[in-house]
């Protein structure tokens, strides 16, 4: 995933948090997360990365690149719902 390409379709102050899958089609969610630390625009923007990973070692990773918060995703949409 190329996180730059974020870049043109995020218009910026529209947005209070983002939520980012660690797992992204093309890609690492981690890319992403990085993209917006570096950012003069985004870097103060919250972000909360959503996973279906349990591995402690990849909730360490996006704390220590800037998440926020890590979400285990919710295996059903019940689940889902109550979180």
């Amino acid at each position: 995933m190329d996180p730059n390409l974020c870049a043109p379709v995020v218009p910026t102050g529209l947005y209070r948090v983002a939520v980012n899958d660690y797992i992204a089609r093309g890609g690492s969610g981690f890319e992403v997360l990085t993209w917006i630390r570096g950012s003069d625009a985004w870097k103060r923007l919250p972000v909360i990365i959503l996973t279906a990973s349990t591995s402690a070692a990849d909730a360490a990773e996006a704390y220590r690149l800037g998440a926020n918060s890590v979400l285990i995703k919710p295996s059903s949409i019940q689940q889902f719902a109550e979180i």
